[in-house]
């Protein structure tokens, strides 16, 4: 990797959140329709009215086994998950998926701190 001629800095701050949570969503909601409509051929009577959240709480649990977590871990519940960015956008990171992860709400400060405040003065110091 090229070393900076010159003065390097690394701008500290906010990257205003990532975007793809409803991306995520959308797709578990295409998979759980996928699983009912599944369920509800091999269980007709389960499109009748007050059977058919059989086929709903069916289609959720394929779901959840598929993934091996609850729904409400899939659907990053607000306050659960939070999207973070492996690259820093403030590193020239961008919103992209293969630029994102999703991380407990617990987990996101001591993630991006450990970064912050030990492991870019190491990476700085040996640019520098």
């Amino acid at each position: 990797m090229p070393r900076p001629a010159e003065n390097y800095t690394v701008p500290s701050g906010g990257t205003k959140g990532a975007v793809y949570t409803d991306t995520w969503r959308a797709e578990l909601t295409r998979q759980k329709d996928l699983e009912k409509r599944k369920l509800q051929l091999q269980n007709p009577e389960w499109t009748q009215p007050g059977l058919q959240h059989l086929a709903e709480n069916g289609a959720k649990r394929a779901v959840e086994q598929q993934h091996g977590m609850g729904w409400l871990d899939l659907r990053l519940h607000k306050g659960m998950w939070e999207e973070h960015h492996v690259k820093p956008v403030n590193w020239g990171g961008d919103n992209s998926l293969n630029n994102l992860i999703f991380i407990r709400t617990g987990q996101h400060t001591p993630i991006t701190n450990f970064f912050e405040y030990w492991l870019k003065p190491e990476i700085m110091k040996d640019i520098k």
